[in-house]
């Protein structure tokens, strides 16, 4: 029987662990550089003008830009919630949805303030749009630190 205070493997529960090295890390980087590179080219091409071309060129840009945004808003709390053991699925699937929510109202504080001038049904047709567009963001952040972690991680022992 636990005694108050014992968490884990002190209290006899077994917690997995898990571990990542160096280069399993920055290979994590590079598959979301790349989903995050993909999603920008299904975008682009969806606008139907774009050459091949033009739709390497977003994919490209789209992974660096995304690879160099992992790594300043994501990185510095994964290494965190890393150092304090906190290193499973599901803390890298909520940190990633977290972190697209806090970005995205962040971003779109203004539009957000625009709608208290509204009228009553634009204001709530514009609220509903943009919690559905934030949902959509966390969605697709945690899918991507899922596979990040997938990636980068193994089990210990």
């Amino acid at each position: 029987m636990p005694i108050m205070g014992e968490t884990g493997a002190d209290a006899g529960i077994r917690v997995p662990r898990y571990q990542t090295t160096l280069d399993r890390a920055g290979l994590a980087l590079a598959a979301g550089g790349v989903l995050y590179g993909a999603l920008a080219m299904l975008l682009a091409a969806r606008g139907g003008e774009a050459g091949v071309l033009t739709l390497i060129a977003v994919f490209v840009v789209g992974a660096v830009l995304s690879m160099l945004a992992i790594t300043a808003t994501f990185g510095p709390l994964w290494l965190a919630f890393h150092a304090s053991g906190r290193r499973g699925p599901g803390h890298a699937a909520a940190l990633g949805a977290i972190v697209a929510l806090m970005l995205w109202v962040a971003a779109a504080h203004d539009l957000l303030a625009s709608y208290a001038f509204a009228d009553r049904g634009s204001a709530a047709i514009g609220w509903l749009r943009a919690i559905g567009v934030a949902l959509m963001f966390a969605a697709i952040a945690a899918a991507t630190a899922l596979v990040m972690w997938r990636v980068a991680y193994r089990r210990a022992g």
